[in-house]
């Protein structure tokens, strides 16, 4: 059960009242103006609501995070691990290049 007001944030909405929440981007962070709904997904779980700003599911949003916001190759290697190297182009990438180009393969193992 939400420990928000949702009236009151409703309220506070028509009287476009603005909620801002920081989210994780490339170098650094942006600012994500949320709704009441945002915010109600943001109380559950913060990850669920970048991932929806972002347009990625919830494992998406955390391979792009947990790799600097940037593509790593799709690659397996000889020793059964994923490939750890960037795709050429793919450092610090937004959302949607990640999305786009996710599956690509580093130099390496270009085929």
């Amino acid at each position: 059960m939400s420990k928000l007001n949702v009236e009151t944030l409703r309220e506070l909405e028509r009287l476009e009242v603005g909620f801002l929440i920081s989210m994780p981007a490339p170098g650094g962070e942006r600012g994500h103006y949320a709704t009441v709904e945002d915010l109600l997904l943001f109380e559950e779980n913060p990850e669920k609501l970048y991932a929806k700003a972002y347009g990625l599911t919830l494992e998406q949003f955390r391979d792009w995070c947990a790799h600097e916001c940037s593509i790593v190759c799709s690659a397996t290697t000889k020793a059964g691990n994923r490939c750890t190297n960037f795709v050429k182009g793919g450092y610090q990438v937004e959302a949607s290049e990640y999305l786009r180009r996710n599956g690509e393969y580093c130099a390496s193992h270009a085929r």
